[in-house]
């Protein structure tokens, strides 16, 4: 699936300062619905699909962890990618023990994003598309001795 299909999620307090790299975003074809906390995330959610959300986790009201349980009580298999100011040992422990698929530390780069979304939205067609390439590049290998 192209990145002109996906639809993306981004749940920050300071969202209005991201403009740029939603900009930047959306000119790689990704649709971005930006929201400012945590409750209109959820609501969102569900009414509508998304292919995956990038979670602030400082915010006011519930924070990104809180957000995440809630999510996953909605939406269990949907692809979250916490953002937070901390590298943290023990935050990350619980995002990860929260089962978020990848996260980002800040401060944000567009650069840095992009890969990140890639991967956490194609890493099946990837690995559909590298198995057979591998298999038949072993048989070859087989059949040549």
């Amino acid at each position: 699936m192209k990145s002109e299909n996906r639809r993306i999620l981004w749940v920050d307090d300071e969202i209005d300062s991201l403009r740029s790299h939603i900009g930047f975003l959306e000119d790689k074809g990704y649709n971005i619905t930006p929201v400012s906390n945590g409750n209109d995330a959820l609501s969102l959610i569900r009414e509508q699909h998304y292919d995956a959300v990038l979670l602030d986790q400082i915010m006011p009201g519930i924070d990104g962890l809180r957000t995440l349980s809630l999510i996953r009580d909605i939406e269990p298999s949907l692809p979250v990618i916490m953002v937070t100011k901390s590298d943290e040992e023990d935050l990350m422990d619980e995002a990860i023990g929260s089962r978020i698929d990848d996260f980002l530390v800040k401060p944000l780069y567009p650069s840095r994003i992009l890969p990140v979304l890639k991967r956490v939205l194609e890493q099946d067609k990837i690995i559909e598309t590298k198995v057979p390439k591998d298999y038949t590049a072993e048989f070859n290998k087989i059949r040549s001795k």
